[in-house]
């Protein structure tokens, strides 16, 4: 059980960044995942490219081109408009990361301190016991 009102801060400031960093991994994971899709639906697009001249082309190979087409631009902009709002939330909770950050190590920093004080008094009282002061 910690008593020490510093060491009770740090636990608390370093779980509460934890959790926010845990909640950006996730963001940041389902934004790789939209990239690669987007990225996949555009080669698949450039590659699939058909091009409705010709001779030889039939009623059925233009109403597939048409309806791969169709649905390749809904399905692009579905994927975009998803990654959209998947970086504004990220763009949220990056803002609480980084403030979460800054509070863990401003404890941090805090808890440093107090040891580096906690040192030099024991130093101190060392020197003036041994100069029996």
């Amino acid at each position: 059980m910690m008593h020490d009102p510093l060491e009770q801060m740090a636990e608390v400031t370093r779980v509460r960044f934890e959790r926010e960093y845990a909640r950006i991994a996730a963001l940041v994971e389902e934004e790789v995942t939209l990239r690669k899709q987007l990225a996949q639906i555009k080669a698949q697009i450039g590659a699939g490219h058909v091009t409705l001249q010709g001779p030889d082309m039939t009623i059925q190979a233009m109403s597939a081109g048409l309806l791969w087409q169709s649905w390749s631009t809904r399905h692009r902009a579905r994927l975009e408009q998803e990654l959209a709002g998947v970086l504004a939330r990220k763009a949220v909770v990056l803002a609480e990361v980084r403030i979460a950050f800054g509070r863990k190590d401003a404890v941090d920093r805090m808890q440093t301190q107090e040891a580096r004080d906690r040192a030099a008094a024991r130093t101190k009282a060392q020197f003036n016991r041994l100069m029996g002061l």
